[in-house]
């Protein structure tokens, strides 16, 4: 942590890398119910988008798959009143499904045998762990959370895609999403956001800020 973020740190409880933060925190709506959805949480502290608003008081959910970042999740948040820790991975549904272990957490992948598997070459520690897979919208319902709710961040390497197919966007409804923008499947995602009722609102460094705008379009099935 460097001077500029150890000072932002002290004064604003920012742990963003670049100012997501503030960026989703001035997107908000004045009456955004105060939940913030994790996906990707790594250590809950390290360059964290949900860190802020756990420090303002909010509920938070965190899902971490890499046992390395997990396990220090649950030491930071273990027993935490507000703030629930899953270690599993998301996706458009259940599986099983092998995780590429980076050298450092950070750089996890999820391997579902497409072609952004690893997403980032040369950063994998050569190291595998079989991870849990459930749709967020199985998650969200088991947390009973459901209707509207304020923040959804999204850090999977890539992955973010298939998180969001999962994620239930008809029922579950985030005022604000936070997601990468690289990956193959990138225009596909932001063909579906776009579809659910979400517009683009700012690009911050390699990830891009929707939010909620109306009502989802409904698709006409594939025949």
């Amino acid at each position: 942590m460097n001077l500029r973020q150890l000072l932002k740190f002290w004064f604003r409880r920012d742990t963003t890398f670049r100012g997501e933060f503030s960026a989703i925190w001035q997107a908000l709506p004045t009456d955004a119910p105060k939940i913030v959805v994790d996906v990707g949480a790594n250590d809950g502290f390290y360059g964290s988008n949900s860190y802020p608003f756990i420090a303002r008081g909010w509920r938070a959910l965190l899902i971490e798959p890499d046992p390395r970042a997990f396990e220090a999740l649950e030491r930071r948040f273990g027993r935490h009143p507000n703030v629930c820790c899953r270690q599993l991975a998301c996706g458009a549904e259940p599986a099983s499904l092998p995780l590429s272990l980076g050298h450092d957490p950070t750089h996890s992948s999820l391997n579902t045998g497409g072609p952004g598997d690893p997403q980032t070459p040369g950063s994998q520690s050569g190291s595998v762990v079989v991870v849990n897979v459930e749709t967020l919208a199985a998650v969200l319902a088991a947390q009973n959370i459901t209707g509207r709710y304020g923040v959804l961040s999204i850090d999977t390497e890539g992955h973010d895609f298939h998180v969001l197919r999962g994620a239930g966007l008809d029922q579950h409804r985030p005022d604000v999403i936070f997601t990468e923008t690289f990956g193959p499947d990138e225009s596909a995602k932001r063909d579906l956001l776009r579809s659910s009722g979400y517009q683009l609102r700012a690009e911050v460094d390699t990830n891009s800020l929707w939010t909620a705008t109306a009502t989802p379009t409904v698709l006409a099935p594939k025949r």
